[in-house]
């Protein structure tokens, strides 16, 4: 699959400088997390998966850390993305990076490290022509800036 750049501010996920996600037009509580408006953040995501029906993007963040030269402010998406669904996010860095978030609503969006050795089940029906996986992608994240979440 391919690899792009979001800028992570608090008002949502930014593919480039027009093109913004909201928060609450993705699956992590909007209301319950907060980043720095001071520091630029930049994620590198891997794209899973697209369902033209619903126009949801599925990611799985890749490096909490990636450069701002690797975000393309200019990019214009092939196809209309209404909605991002991120696979559980690596919770340490998650945090790191949050200037305020509340930690109960976020469990079932945060992957801890212990939960990262059990496997991953699929789903018995694929929804809106994607197959979802119960509780983790089954695949680690390739790469971390973080060693502890290093899996090459």
């Amino acid at each position: 699959m391919r690899a792009i750049t979001l800028r992570i501010p608090s008002s949502g996920a930014h593919f480039s400088d027009t093109g913004r996600i909201p928060w609450s037009d993705t699956n992590l509580p909007a209301n319950d997390f907060r980043f720095s408006e001071w520091t630029d953040i930049y994620w590198e995501v891997e794209m899973l998966a697209y369902s033209k029906h619903t126009e949801r993007l599925q990611v799985q963040v890749t490096d909490f850390e990636a450069g701002e030269d690797s975000f393309a402010p200019g990019r214009k998406m092939r196809s209309s993305v209404e909605a991002l669904e991120f696979m559980p996010l690596a919770e340490e860095p998650f945090k790191a990076q949050s200037s305020y978030y509340k930690g109960g609503s976020l469990n079932g969006v945060l992957l801890r490290k212990s939960d990262a050795d059990e496997p991953a089940l699929l789903t018995d029906s694929p929804v809106g022509g994607i197959v979802y996986l119960k509780g983790l992608s089954g695949e680690p994240p390739r790469k971390y800036s973080d060693k502890r979440w290093c899996t090459q």
